[in-house]
């Protein structure tokens, strides 16, 4: 027959080690993880916030620089077109490098060269 361990329903005796400092100590540790891996959780969710507020950012400015060079280049295009039909009213008709000296200039000028 098997050999049942017996229990008995008394009060342990109090060790040194159950009470005072070292109690104290035990229970600060195991606070001490608990507050520890909360940190870390936090500590990661802002990160990851800073991160995605970061890379908003930056889509912001990028799209803003993108439009304004598209703002900056159609100005460009219709001041090239007018001073184009007006060199052209005031040229010889019949000049066939006209074109091309006007496109020589034209690309020489400071505001072209900020697009090259």
């Amino acid at each position: 027959m098997a050999k049942l361990p017996e229990y008995f329903d008394a009060e342990r005796p109090e060790t040194p080690s159950d009470v005072g400092f070292e109690t104290m100590l035990r229970a600060g540790r195991q606070a001490r993880a608990g507050y520890n891996e909360e940190g870390q959780q936090i500590g990661g969710a802002i990160s990851q916030v800073g991160q995605q507020v970061g890379q908003e950012d930056n889509q912001f400015y990028i799209q803003r620089e993108v439009s304004d060079v598209g703002v900056k280049s159609l100005q460009l295009y219709q001041d090239a077109t007018t001073q184009y039909q007006a060199a052209r009213k005031a040229a010889d008709p019949n000049d066939p490098t006209f074109t091309g000296k006007f496109m020589d200039a034209f690309n020489q000028s400071p505001a072209a060269q900020g697009f090259a």
